[in-house]
């Protein structure tokens, strides 16, 4: 009942997933390294260094937060998201799908289907990422003439002011365009760059290569191994991103689920 992916509730981006051993002991594994603990008491449990960690139930007796090494600061346990008709579990891209749906607040009155393989819009993608982030919805004008009437106007304007997004040449935003796989690469990349401590990388690349303008965030996605089975490397450990190519709805979960839990947790 302890395991789980928890979220740092002051610091949104900082991630950190527990799994049960069979000895009783919880292994941590967070931005500062992997941690296991010894249960004291019922909700109380000791690392190796002999700091205390603690957990916290809801009204129903369930695992709802858990305070170890952010100081004054507890993480919440997020939950399960319900299952999407259109996304089995057998899916290719269900631990991407649902692993994203954890991060999306989604009630249980929201959609019940996902549209794996429809393209995803440059909002939509922008309200995922927000959404992974837990980044609190800008109550300031969207900055793009286009985007000021759109249903997701304040998704677009805090991905301005968090991750520095710049939209078009022309100062439009195109909110309704199929968003190509190297525009997701790039937000991914500034997210990359701003919340978590990996240094840029050079993955290789082969077929078509990416505008210049992309090319780092591009060569990051590639390196970070952010996809899924959409992508194969060769002999050479080379991978043909696609850069030009709408991203579908299930290689944007891809993208981010990986972006938002790093394989080392």
């Amino acid at each position: 009942r302890f395991e789980g992916i928890y979220r740092n509730l002051r610091n949104p981006t900082t991630i950190s997933s527990i799994a049960a051993g069979q000895d009783g002991t919880l292994t941590v594994k967070d931005q500062m390294g992997t941690h296991k603990l010894q249960r004291l008491e019922a909700l109380l449990f000791q690392d190796e260094q002999g700091m205390q960690a603690g957990f916290k139930e809801d009204s129903n007796g369930e695992i709802s937060y858990f305070y170890y090494n952010s100081p004054d600061s507890f993480l919440e346990k997020l939950p399960n998201p319900k299952q999407y008709r259109d996304v089995p579990y057998k899916h290719p891209y269900a631990s991407y799908i649902y692993l994203l749906g954890k991060f999306q607040n989604a009630s249980k009155d929201g959609p019940d289907t996902f549209r794996p393989e429809e393209e995803i819009t440059r909002a939509e993608f922008v309200q995922m990422l927000v959404q992974m982030g837990g980044f609190q919805l800008s109550k300031q004008p969207v900055r793009f003439a286009d985007s000021a009437s759109h249903p997701l106007a304040s998704e677009i304007q805090t991905a301005v002011e968090q991750l520095g997004v710049s939209g078009l040449k022309d100062g439009r935003f195109e909110p309704d365009r199929a968003i190509t796989r190297q525009e997701a690469a790039l937000l991914a990349w500034k997210f990359a760059q701003a919340y978590r401590t990996d240094q840029p990388q050079k993955g290789k690349l082969s077929g078509e290569q990416p505008s210049s303008w992309a090319r780092d965030a591009v060569q990051f996605v590639a390196a970070a191994k952010l996809f899924g089975p959409e992508v194969k490397a060769d002999a050479n450990g080379a991978i043909d991103y696609k850069p030009t190519r709408p991203m579908l709805r299930q290689e944007a979960a891809a993208l981010l689920a990986q972006l938002a839990v790093p394989s080392g947790l």
